[in-house]
């Protein structure tokens, strides 16, 4: 009793000071993170207000020199040729920040920067619409002539009130951050530029790829601490403030500055992620990790006091425990895959598990196709920090996975413990695995009866990688999981596709409608085909000539708008395009129109396209009636036609 008693005290005391040391260097801790977070405020906000002041400078000399270089348009005979203008006005280009100067001219023709005047229609407004908006940006757009996201300066120019040109400065919005960036925290943090109006995000330094729209970031996680922000909300109403959130690209923690640029209706937005906003807390992590080593002495010393009398009964615990763990990873597994309707989200879900389980990089399942002699990646778990290898996985050859197949056939598995010394350096298989940092893995055959259709790896794994009775025993229900997916989409595309033109049907048609519904969309373009005359073609050639017809009408919009289009009657055709400009939607349907004319196709044609499609049935009524009165065009064209002949022959 005496004995259990000491025990208990020398718990009792480790536990008291344990927690007295945590809630010390805890406190502490606080206190440190909260004014480097007050710092943080203040640096970003200094940064922002440097950049923005820049912004408001640039533009303005930019501006400036739009209208110093419209000089040669107003000294008449001094610059005789368009050569020599466009001379003239490339000598002020190194000193902007355009990517090149262009001069719409009122006939709706552009001199272009290197001399050629070419047609503006279709490429940018017209010269009458652009003069009246005077002096102005425009919102973020695709050039006519180099695809890349820009904005235009337009600046005009008249001769005595007379309107004789519109400068245009185009600024490449992948070039901004040349000009426009911060080096605070060593250069790592980051801008963004975003127009209120749309949400167009003009500039951003953390971005190689196409610019999206800031707008759509509408569920950003704010941290603990920092309330309940909406930060597209308060964009657009060009409020000014500091937060904290998850970055809704990375994942990671991020602090950001937000303000409107002066005089434009821009919105600037400086942001750091929490490693570099607090690397100035290195000294206080070097106390607090004396203090944790104290910790660590002191829970050592305590271990050594009772490792003896526990040692035994601990490792009967921990084998049990081993045991139980692996049954309930494994009845994870098969519940995830029998209760979770979507196959696809349920295989992703139990790959994370087993990649936890075996505390892996990167779990992933391959196919395997014979017939054409490669091996696709279908599924691929990576933890954070570890690239996906998806994407570069596509089409590989089967020659470079017959090592693997072979020891699949041998052993049921394959192992590398690590490719240095278990792998030929001058092998496929050497060089596919160190691409991808794989020093080590393990991997099981999906099998269908004997035939091995893919299989199932881990790279990497830190633990439980000797013992692989889990990893062969869910290869046994992916496999089936597999196999009832692939009916599963078959059936769903029998329902889903008109037989006849192999396009999407009406099923498909009204699920899509629904979809919309439930989650409305931007930018919708909506158009109904009716096609004329095909009861005339049955009747006066037959039917198959008929089926032809239509087959030929649904192949021109197919060719057009791809996946977007549906057969919803006999002679009946839809379109519902999300995330497409009015300009260039109508500018589709009228490619259509054309094909439908050089192959002779007579078809009515009605459209509707809205900004943001909460109510998709009162588009598909608008395009309908349009389609409609077209349709009640083309029979009076067709009535007159026929008068007309029986006129003549009369």
């Amino acid at each position: 009793m005496r004995k259990n008693n000491r025990y208990i005290f020398r718990i009792l005391l480790t536990l008291l000071i344990l927690v007295l040391t945590v809630g010390l260097s805890l406190a502490a801790y606080i206190a440190v993170w909260r004014s480097e977070e007050e710092h943080c405020g203040h640096t970003l906000a200094s940064s922002s207000q440097s950049i923005s002041k820049e912004i408001v400078t640039r533009m303005k000399d930019n501006g400036s020199i739009l209208q110093l270089a419209a000089g040669a348009l107003l000294e008449g005979d001094s610059y005789s040729s368009p050569e020599d203008i466009s001379n003239h006005v490339n000598k002020y280009l190194d000193l902007t920040i355009f990517s090149r100067i262009d001069i719409l001219l009122p006939d709706n023709t552009i001199l272009m920067g290197y001399g050629e005047t070419i047609d503006g229609t279709g490429k940018v407004s017209s010269f009458q619409e652009v003069f009246d908006k005077g002096i102005h940006l425009s919102d973020r757009a695709a050039d006519f002539l180099t695809g890349r996201q820009s904005v235009y300066y337009d600046v005009p120019v008249a001769d005595n009130g007379e309107p004789i040109a519109v400068m245009v400065g185009v600024i490449d919005c992948e070039k901004l951050p040349q000009y426009f960036s911060t080096n605070i925290y060593g250069g790592e943090a980051d801008c963004m530029l975003v127009d209120r109006n749309d949400g167009s995000i003009i500039m951003d330094t953390m971005l190689s790829e196409e610019h999206g729209n800031f707008f759509d970031y509408t569920e950003v996680q704010t941290l603990y601490g920092h309330g309940n922000v909406d930060i597209v909300e308060n964009v657009r109403n060009a409020e000014t403030g500091f937060f904290a959130y998850k970055s809704p690209r990375s994942g990671t923690n991020m602090y950001m500055f937000y303000a409107p640029v002066e005089g434009y209706n821009w919105q600037l937005l400086v942001m750091v992620s929490e490693e570099q906003a607090f690397a100035g807390l290195s000294s206080l992590r070097n106390s607090l990790t004396g203090v944790a080593t104290v910790e660590c002495i002191i829970i050592l010393l305590f271990v050594i006091l009772n490792v003896y009398s526990s040692n035994r009964a601990y490792k009967h615990k921990e084998e049990a425990e081993y045991q139980l763990h692996k049954s309930n990873v494994l009845i994870e597994c098969v519940t995830e895959l029998s209760s979770n309707g979507n196959i696809d989200s349920a295989i992703e879900h139990l790959m994370g598990i087993v990649n936890g389980y075996f505390e892996g990089d990167r779990t992933y399942i391959f196919d395997i196709d014979y017939d054409n002699k490669v091996t696709n990646n279908l599924y691929e778990f990576a933890i954070e920090g570890v690239t996906k290898e998806i994407d570069n996985l596509q089409n590989v050859p089967l020659s470079s996975i017959e090592y693997w197949i072979e020891e699949f056939r041998r052993s049921g598995i394959f192992y590398i413990s690590d490719i240095d010394s278990d792998v030929i350096h001058s092998s496929n298989t050497y060089e596919i695995l160190a691409a991808q940092g794989i020093h080590s893995l393990i991997a099981v055959p999906l099998k269908r009866s004997d035939l091995i259709i893919g299989f199932m790896g881990v790279d990497n794994p830190k633990t439980n990688y000797n013992d692989l009775t889990l990893l062969s025993s869910v290869q046994f229900f992916i496999t089936e999981a597999m196999e009832r997916k692939t009916a599963q989409e078959a059936l769903t595309n029998m329902s889903y596709t008109d037989t006849l033109t192999r396009l999407h049907n009406r099923n498909k048609f009204n699920h899509v409608c629904d979809e919309h519904h439930r989650y409305p969309r931007y930018h919708v373009g909506v158009a109904f085909f009716d096609l004329d005359g095909l009861k005339h073609v049955n009747d006066t050639q037959g039917h198959e000539a008929g089926d032809r017809l239509i087959i030929s009408t649904a192949d021109n919009i197919r060719s057009i708008f791809s996946g977007n289009c549906y057969r919803i009657g006999g002679d009946e055709f839809a379109v519902i395009l999300p995330d497409v400009g009015r300009e260039e939607f109508e500018g589709l349907v009228n490619e259509v129109r054309r094909l439908m004319e050089a192959n002779d196709i007579s078809v009515a044609i009605g459209t509707s396209w809205r900004e943001v499609g909460i109510n998709l049935k009162v588009q598909l009524k608008e395009a309908d009636k349009m389609m409609y009165v077209e349709k009640a065009e083309h029979r009076r064209l067709l009535a007159e036609k026929i008068r007309q002949e029986k006129s003549k022959t009369e």
